[in-house]
């Protein structure tokens, strides 16, 4: 992977000021089945939701209209210190295995780093997002945050979405707002991943309604050139990286003018939408840090979540020309289950000349690739100093 040239170098640089603010973050959440809860909170059942994942036309299951999720601990808010004048909020996005993000954490804060806090949206009864309150807790506008952002990129078998954190300014004091711009009008900073959205397509609002976030388009895009797979995941980053803004496994209705529509990217969205089944939809090798992008001392912590045989994960650092200079060994704290175990590797770059290198996480894979396609892998491009 190499840097992303529209982020030049300086004192301001990116992905250095982004670094900073995701050190103060709780990187990664467990998915919780909030639904049920929101539903008796509410006093009514709020609408039934399908994932288009699991009812695509390569699968012969019937169409589910909910997806159970395991009952884990809340989603949490961290903070983003003093790398902007008031504290603005860091948004923390789950990584787990049957839905897009989800998996168990990524290390919490170090001690004396702010500690996070959690807010949970108030469903609105009215009909029109516009009429909706944010729809999360959110610094004033114009301030920093960091927000969620699920993308395509390819894996083993396939595309799979993967996760980055975003430094962007909220819109109107809406986080899940700007996540949801994010994902749709941005681009990642990894270059092996891709938005696979149509130019063109924005996000006009977000608002929770009835135990129903909704993500209100200007308009809805036909699936054009895109694969039947990248137009579910598109659909499914939305759904993820929302429900990582809101903090809550909130179902997810795509509207346009404020009502649900049949289709968008040709996926089925009449209904809202859960999150598809985590393994199936999450690359199981995910890098939090280092950012791409970020620049290195002689040693650093490489942190991730995966699932993969026996919770192996092999890293490498590799020179310009793809040679190995630097490798080793780690283990996650669990594997097997639907979800994403953390893991955290001390890496050791002293002994290398300064310059670009890429730093390269992937699951173990003791058949060879005869058995599922291979290991899943990410890397970062860094900058040794």
């Amino acid at each position: 992977m190499r840097r992303d040239p529209a982020h030049p170098p300086g004192d301001a640089d990116p992905p250095d000021r982004l670094h900073q603010l995701l050190a103060d973050a709780v990187d990664d959440l467990r998915p919780t089945d909030r639904l049920a809860a929101i539903q008796r909170r509410t006093g009514s059942g709020a609408p039934r939701a399908t994932h288009p994942l699991s009812n695509s036309r390569s699968d012969p299951r019937p169409r589910q209209k909910v997806t159970p999720m395991s009952d884990r601990r809340p989603w949490t808010y961290a903070a983003a210190g003093a790398a902007v004048a008031a504290a603005a909020v860091v948004v923390a996005v789950a990584v787990a295995g049957g839905s897009l993000t989800g998996g168990d954490d990524d290390p919490a804060p170090a001690a004396g780093e702010p500690t996070p806090t959690a807010a949970e949206p108030t469903p609105e009864p009215s009909a029109a997002p516009s009429s909706a309150a944010p729809s999360s807790a959110a610094p004033p506008a114009g301030e920093a945050v960091v927000v969620p952002a699920y993308y395509v990129g390819e894996g083993p078998r396939g595309p799979v979405l993967f996760r980055e954190f975003h430094e962007t300014q909220v819109a109107g004091g809406d986080v899940a707002l700007a996540a949801a711009q994010e994902v749709v009008g941005g681009d990642p900073l990894d270059p092996d991943y891709r938005s696979v959205w149509p130019a063109g397509t924005e996000v006009a609002a977000v608002a929770v309604q009835g135990g129903v976030a909704r993500v209100d388009l200007t308009a809805a895009p036909p699936r054009g050139d895109l694969t039947e797979r990248e137009a579910e995941l598109a659909v499914q980053g939305v759904v993820y990286s929302v429900q990582g803004a809101l903090q809550e496994r909130l179902p997810v209705q795509l509207t346009v003018d404020g009502k649900p529509v049949a289709e968008v990217l040709g996926v089925p969205t009449a209904e809202p939408l859960a999150q598809a089944p985590l393994l199936e939809t999450l690359s199981l090798m995910s890098i939090t840090t280092p950012a791409e992008g970020a620049t290195v001392g002689d040693t650093f912590t490489a942190e991730g979540v995966s699932n993969g045989f026996e919770a192996n994960v092999q890293w490498q650092v590799l020179d310009g020309a793809g040679a190995v200079v630097a490798e080793g060994y780690t283990t996650a704290e669990g594997w097997m289950e639907e979800r994403l175990f953390p893991w955290s590797a001390e890496v050791d770059v002293s002994g290398l000349e300064p310059g670009t290198y890429t730093f390269l996480a992937r699951t173990d894979d003791p058949s060879g690739g005869a058995e599922g396609g291979g290991p899943d892998e990410d890397t970062r491009t860094v900058t040794v100093e």
